[in-house]
């Protein structure tokens, strides 16, 4: 299975080199932005908080784990609990609104040269796909 896997890695990495997309007619979707940059922050967060959500039960369980014995280390560990929830959501607030105009930039850094990075790119896929091909059938 994985050497037509591979091969399909191959075939798009010559699609992207002759500089055709065969994802052109897929649909794309834009990043939702809302008049205040805060609000938009705030919904970026809420967006990835989803994928956070494996570290903090853990975290959840320790704390009243620990806390079981007195309610002095219940309220040590809910702080603790409360400086990690802080110190973890402050950024996810944070970076949307420092990264809008360096993102507006990048963007158009990377538009510009739309032509160069997806040949990069497709080479880049096709020495991939040589090297699984390699090294499935070198064994």
């Amino acid at each position: 299975m994985l050497p037509v896997i591979y091969g399909l890695v191959i075939l798009l990495g010559i699609l992207m080199l002759l500089g055709l997309n065969p994802f052109a007619r897929l649909a794309t979707s834009q990043s939702p932005v809302l008049r205040d940059p805060r609000a938009t922050a705030f919904l970026y967060g809420a967006l990835l908080a989803p994928m956070t959500l494996p570290c903090i039960g853990p975290l959840i369980i320790a704390t009243f784990a620990l806390g079981a014995g007195s309610s002095e280390t219940l309220a040590q560990g809910l702080l603790y609990f409360l400086a990690f929830g802080l110190g973890f959501g402050w950024p996810l607030v944070v970076l949307p609104l420092l990264a809008a105009p360096l993102q507006r930039r990048f963007t158009g850094w990377l538009s510009a040269r739309y032509t160069l990075i997806g040949r990069i790119s497709g080479a880049l896929l096709v020495v991939i796909g040589l090297i699984g091909l390699y090294s499935e059938f070198a064994r």
